[in-house]
């Protein structure tokens, strides 16, 4: 039922850890790839890769909040016969902070360019993308699919990171009316809620004592630890696969229980 052979996907965020995963797993099961990153030679990294075990994957450079990249993006996926599933996983979160002090702050605490910078990347960005696309992917009718990633941090008030959780509640909100304007077309749109994922930036950031974990680090967690980008990808690809024919506007946790403590 994860079967995407013949099918044409583009992935926003296709060079970070969770996007890398997004496209390998993809590949693997029969898709083409349409990669969207900022850094041309990460990206190269995360196609050669495909390549070299038979995928196929083409890549647009671009920021998301560029409207050039939207058109980049339509023109690929006419050159590669339409789309069918549009994944929005780019987005800046806590590593941000590492090099944009101040982008994860309250409000008082954090500029006005900062915080309309969060917002365009996770919010704005993927908008424009899906507006662009919508087109496309309502040509292809039933099968055609939009994915979100958003974050734990939309579903609840928070003491730090305003802008972020402010934009990924926007996210929610975007996916779920995206689902009933266009579920009656054959469309389905659905959302991915992670919490924190392992990756190299997100060490480095809870090893600055950014985020106030105690000793056991993520004790928070009723699993101990946190996601693998994998495990992020593989509820993606379930909501996009037609093993998820029937789940149209969901917001699907995978925090290992987070939000479930009350």
């Amino acid at each position: 039922m994860l079967d995407f052979e013949g099918r044409v996907a583009v992935v926003t965020g296709a060079a970070g850890g969770v996007g890398t995963a997004l496209c390998r797993k993809l590949a693997e099961r029969g898709a083409t790839i349409i990669g969207i990153g900022r850094t041309e030679s990460k990206l190269a990294q995360v196609r050669s890769a495909i390549h070299q075990t038979g995928g196929q994957m083409r890549t647009v450079v671009g920021d998301i909040t560029d409207a050039a990249t939207a058109e980049q993006i339509d023109q690929a996926c006419e050159d590669a016969g339409g789309i069918d599933l549009l994944i929005n996983n780019a987005a800046v979160g806590y590593s941000y902070e590492r090099t944009r002090p101040g982008s994860m702050a309250i409000i008082t605490e954090q500029s006005a360019d900062s915080w309309r910078e969060v917002v365009d990347i996770n919010l704005n960005g993927p908008a424009a993308i899906t507006r662009s696309l919508v087109p496309r992917l309502l040509r292809r009718g039933q099968g055609a699919s939009i994915v979100f990633i958003s974050s734990i941090l939309s579903l609840g008030g928070h003491t730090n990171a305003h802008a972020y959780s402010a934009s990924k509640a926007g996210i929610n909100n975007l996916v779920q009316s995206l689902a009933v304007t266009y579920g009656p077309k054959g469309l389905r749109t659905n959302c991915v809620a992670p919490g924190l994922i392992e990756t190299e930036m997100v060490e480095a950031v809870l090893d600055s004592g950014f985020l106030d974990c105690d000793e056991s680090r993520f004790a928070f967690c009723p699993l101990g630890r946190a996601a693998q980008a994998d495990e992020v990808a593989n509820a993606a690809l379930f909501l996009a696969s037609p093993a998820a024919s029937y789940i149209n506007g969901a917001i699907l946790t995978v925090d290992g229980g987070t939000s479930a403590k009350a």
